[in-house]
């Protein structure tokens, strides 16, 4: 399995609640009876952005080469979906709002990307997906990391999921 999926899966299963809270016996334990010394999960900035954007992002490129615009579409709207959680679950980063600053880096090219998508152009897609990529990149810098660069995808790191639209 790629690293970046392992990671993913791995980051993701963390957040399943009771995840290896139950005794060996197999019966749950009820939530009033747990200690209290497991503190509440709470994502960082890296944390979401590995787990709910990037895969999404990812995803999208992959619908889009394959011109399986209703999934791109699907995927378009998870990503968007994804940034609007990130500026929720942490709202101030480095003194910025990050729905502000989501908003303002992300609109213009995810709007470009639907009307690829909803136009059925591959060209237009390609070209506005590389705008998406350059936004994501501009606002790492703006926040100090500039260091996370995004790019792309040259392969297909879901490789049990089919991206070619389905037969009939």
């Amino acid at each position: 399995m790629p690293p970046m999926v392992l990671a993913t899966v791995v980051s993701a299963l963390l957040l399943l609640p009771g995840l290896g809270c139950a005794p060996s016996s197999g019966n749950p334990v009820p939530r009033a009876e747990l200690p209290d010394s497991q503190p509440a999960y709470h994502p960082s900035m890296g944390d979401l952005m590995t787990m709910a954007i990037q895969p999404r992002h990812i995803k999208l490129e992959l619908a889009g080469r394959q011109k399986n615009w209703t999934y791109a579409e699907y995927e378009l709207s998870e990503l968007r979906n994804a940034f609007g959680r990130v500026g929720r679950t942490i709202p101030i980063y480095r003194a910025g709002d990050m729905a502000a600053l989501i908003g303002a880096l992300t609109t213009e090219s995810l709007d470009a990307v639907q009307q690829a998508i909803r136009a059925h152009d591959p060209a237009r897609f390609a070209a506005a997906y590389e705008r998406l990529t350059s936004s994501c990149n501009a606002c790492h810098l703006s926040q100090g990391h500039g260091m996370v660069v995004i790019r792309v995808p040259n392969g297909n790191d879901f490789t049990n999921q089919e991206f070619r639209v389905p037969q009939k």
